[in-house]
Parts: structure tokens; sequence; C-alpha cells
């Protein structure tokens, strides 16, 4: 809404037409346009128009040669709006016709300075692909970097659990153990009844 001399004007928008995202370049009015620039996982390509230009009339061939090229893109939509008829949120408004690439997730708009061709248009939108694309695998390549240093880091604070000392844990002998070496000691001792000590014999003089 806009306030103008104290009275409430409400946002204009044409209404959505019929086949509006049938063509390779689709159709956006007021009220479908948040739906559509602010999409989560395409990026979009908006031409804003007024209909009594010559230069943009001029200009819609084009478009539609680069909806074409892009038309079955995974990510990336070609699309265009009557400005004049169609209040949208835009606070840097240029001559008509400009041009605005909305990202994914709602990042900042990127205005478009380039040549009005097919391949200013078209390299303008890869080198925008490409940098997106760059910046998503170095996220990912970090991401795993640091949930190592999360692990190490969790391992240092925890305590080392010594083991049990062993050393004063009587070992239990298994039977027939000590039968064994009790024999082993008998051994050594001679068997049978101890024999009587011969005392040295004394010779009797006759």
């Amino acid at each position: 809404m806009h306030m103008i001399m104290g009275q409430v004007k409400h946002q204009s928008s044409e209404e959505v037409p019929k086949y509006w995202d049938q063509g390779p370049v689709k159709q956006l009015v007021g009220k479908n346009f948040h739906l559509v620039v602010f999409d989560k996982e395409r990026d979009v390509f908006v031409m804003f128009y007024a209909p009594w230009s010559a230069v943009c009339r001029a200009l819609f061939p084009v478009l539609e040669e680069l909806g074409l090229r892009y038309q079955n893109h995974s990510t990336l939509t070609i699309a265009k709006i009557d400005i004049t008829a169609n209040d949208v949120p835009l606070t840097d408004q240029g001559r008509y016709p400009f041009f605005r690439l909305f990202p994914t997730n709602s990042q900042p708009a990127v205005p478009y300075k380039g040549e009005h061709t097919v391949r200013g248009f078209s390299d303008f939108l890869e080198s925008q692909i490409q940098t997106r694309l760059q910046d998503a695998a170095e996220l990912s390549s970090v991401e795993p970097s640091e949930e190592v240093g999360e692990e190490a880091l969790a391992k240092q604070e925890l305590p080392e659990q010594k083991s049990p000392e062993l050393g004063n844990v009587t070992r239990l002998e298994e039977p027939g153990q000590e039968a064994a070496a009790e024999e082993e000691g008998e051994g050594a001792k001679p068997k049978g009844p101890p024999g009587r000590r011969k005392r040295p014999g004394v010779k009797v003089e006759l």
C-alpha cells in the first residue's frame, strides 16, 4: 500500500492471465509476482516494460528467444511484467525497459546493465549461475571439515578411561593345578618310609 496525501492507495494488479506460465516467457502481474520471483529453488530473470514503449516492444522477440533457450532449464525462469499496470516492490526502478535477476532464497535482486541481446543476456545468466554453483560447492566442502573439528574437540574434552590394574588381582587356579603342584614338590623327596641313619661304625679292638 502507498500513502498519498493522507489517503491509502492499494497496490494495483492486472488479473492473472489464464495461460501465464505456458509459454517460454512467463507473464507476471502484481498478484503472482511474489509467488514466482521469490521461488526458493529457481532464479527468475524479469523484464520490466511499458507497453507503449517502442524500445520495449522491439525487445519482446529477443526475450522470447532467450526464453526458448532456457525453457527446459532446471533452475531458471524467464519472465516479464507490465510495470505501468502492476505495483511491485522495487526501490531502484530504471528506465523502461529494465531487467532484474531474482536469485533463489530471496537474495537481493541483481540488476542487468549489459547489452539487450540474446548473447548479452545469456552470458550474464550463465555467469550468475556458475557463481552460485561455486558458492554452494565451497559451502559443502567446508561443512565436513567443521564436523571433523567438532568431533576431535569432543574427544579431547572426554576424560581418559584407564583400564583396571590387574597387579593385585589374585589368580584363580584351575582344579587339578594345586594337586599337580604338590606332586611336583613331593617328587624331590624320596619315596617310601624314611630309612634309619646309619651310625658310623665303631671298630672294637680285641
